[in-house]
């Protein structure tokens, strides 16, 4: 077993470490922020390395301000994006929960909380008018697979328009449309609407007339 990480001295987002505290076998970080304030509580090499603190708490206080304190931050909408993540991710009644967790996307266990979900928001460039995207889109709701983007660019690159997998081929939902049949704009909606792949692909269409 190699030699432990030594940080102090490095830098992580706006946070230098600048001591360490050893106890019960594990590391915490002293740090302190550009700033020029000490970060209020030391944090583990994991929330370092990963980015999932990266200043003191002066970021979000000068871009959010009072209005996400945490008595009021339930009514802001940057809450809203983090309670539709958990209940697509978990929540089976969901009505997006099929493509979600229905399929394995699960949100990162650092991110159950929401306020080092609000923390990572607010230092990687959220506003309002952004959205979250998964870089991964098979990947989890966490700090190294998610960004925030313009809504029309989410739009183009919904999972709609991705390669979908049916009966061990994967095409896009064109392809598929050709394939079995139905049209697309209806295969389309059944999916939008968060209908499981099967579900989707194998209802018969409504003839009328």
């Amino acid at each position: 077993m190699g030699a432990p990480d030594n940080l102090i001295g490095m830098k992580f987002g706006h946070l230098t470490v600048v001591d360490v505290i050893t106890g019960n076998s594990k590391r915490m970080w002293v740090c302190k922020c550009d700033c020029g304030r000490m970060k209020e509580k030391p944090l583990s090499g994991y929330q370092l390395k990963n980015l999932i603190i990266t200043d003191c708490g002066c970021i979000f206080r000068k871009h959010i301000g009072k209005g996400m304190r945490r008595h009021g931050q339930c009514n802001t909408k940057l809450y809203k994006v983090w309670s539709s993540m958990k209940a697509r991710c978990s929540n089976p009644t969901d009505k997006a929960y099929a493509n979600y967790g229905g399929r394995g996307i699960h949100v990162n266990p650092m991110w159950n909380t929401f306020e080092p979900f609000r923390d990572w928001a607010v230092c990687n460039g959220y506003r309002e008018g952004l959205t979250l995207e998964r870089v991964d889109n098979d990947g989890e709701y966490g700090p190294r697979n998610c960004k925030w983007i313009p809504k029309p660019e989410q739009t183009s690159n919904r999972r709609v328009c991705r390669r979908i997998t049916y009966r061990g081929q994967t095409r896009i939902l064109k392809d598929w449309a050709e394939e079995l049949g139905i049209p697309y704009h209806v295969l389309q909606h059944r999916v939008y609407r968060g209908w499981s792949v099967s579900r989707a692909f194998e209802t018969p269409v409504r003839r009328y007339g």
